[in-house]
């Protein structure tokens, strides 16, 4: 309870939710298409993914944050074959303060980049593998009240995967747009 309140009264001297000493919340779905020689099975057919990214974020200076997501993943491909991963993994990114002299928080609109990486862990029935995730993202969030804001972006991602016992890894791409929402302890 004490800690709480340190966070709330730190807080209240900021003036927007990008500020230093802000904690974000965050939550992203995404729907993508994946190709390239990692994703496509003997009939061509790409794979169909569905991501939950719950994930947490500090502001170390204004626009600047550091922190972490955590991910699950659900692939499926054919008729009746998935899988789903689930990962971990550092992230950074830079909100850009677009209007600072902002009174109230509600409408504001903040763009981003942010860069991440992922290991995953896989088991595939008796197969296991690893996985590594990296990539960047461009986004916006747009405040919906002082505290909870949309969340849209464009990410592109890089994916090497390795099963165990195997020389090389394979590598892929993905591509996607995903919504969610932030809020922000300020």
């Amino acid at each position: 309870m004490t800690a709480l309140l340190f966070l709330a009264i730190g807080a209240a001297a900021q003036d927007s939710p990008v500020d230093k000493g802000s904690f974000m919340i965050s939550g992203q779905a995404s729907y993508t298409s994946l190709g390239g020689d990692l994703f496509e099975d003997y009939a061509g057919n790409s794979i169909n993914l569905i991501a939950i990214n719950p994930g947490i974020g500090y502001f170390t200076t204004p626009g600047f944050m550091i922190g972490g997501d955590f991910s699950i993943l659900h692939a499926s491909w054919s008729d009746d074959a998935d899988a789903t991963l689930i990962g971990l993994g550092p992230k950074i990114a830079y909100f850009f303060n677009a209007k600072q002299d902002r009174t109230e928080q509600k409408g504001a609109f903040y763009p981003y980049i942010e860069a991440f990486g992922q290991y995953f862990s896989v088991s595939l029935g008796n197969n296991d593998a690893s996985a590594f995730l990296y990539g960047g993202k461009v986004g916006f969030i747009s405040m919906i009240t002082n505290s909870v804001a949309i969340d849209a972006a464009v990410t592109y991602s890089g994916l090497s995967f390795k099963p165990d016992g195997a020389d090389d890894s394979i590598s892929g791409n993905i591509l996607s747009v995903g919504v969610g929402l932030s809020q922000f302890i300020w």
